[in-house]
């Protein structure tokens, strides 16, 4: 299932979010039913994975490379800093003060489907990020004749 499309929550004040209705049956596993979270590499937000893609980056990893003194690749590095956050009984997580305060959000929440992951960004901090890129892409649709070229 790929996430797609773009939600705006409110955030209660104990910092819970109702996460996409249309997300959560990708976010289900037998042995956890939540998201993994952590903060984005490359935006001011926070970045949602699925406990599969956990699964499937430690697949493709030498079991001996922790062995090694190499420098860690950025699944590694990023895999200090994930939280696991669990549904409660209406679908919400808790947004960890730490990553709140990362991705600027406070009373309201937009998430944002990445298709193999979701982040969730304060709304105006991505509207600020999405406008010029979205504009661009329909005009390059619109001035290449829809098919993305110029």
């Amino acid at each position: 299932m790929a996430f797609i499309s773009t939600f705006q929550f409110k955030v209660d004040r104990k910092g819970r979010v109702s996460v996409p209705a249309e997300f959560r049956p990708a976010l289900t596993k037998p042995d956890f039913a939540g998201v993994i979270a952590f903060p984005s590499p490359h935006n001011r937000a926070i970045r949602c994975v699925t406990a599969a893609w956990i699964e499937r980056v430690m697949e493709t990893r030498d079991p001996l490379e922790v062995f090694g003194s190499g420098t860690a690749d950025l699944a590694l590095a990023a895999a200090a800093d994930m939280v696991r956050l669990p549904f409660d009984g209406e679908g919400r997580v808790l947004l960890p003060k730490p990553l709140t305060d990362y991705a600027g959000i406070t009373d309201s929440a937009t998430f944002v489907g990445r298709f193999a992951f979701f982040e969730i960004w304060n709304p105006e901090a991505f509207a600020a990020h999405h406008g010029p890129v979205s504009a661009a892409a329909r005009r390059a649709i619109t001035e290449g004749g829809g098919n993305g070229r110029s």
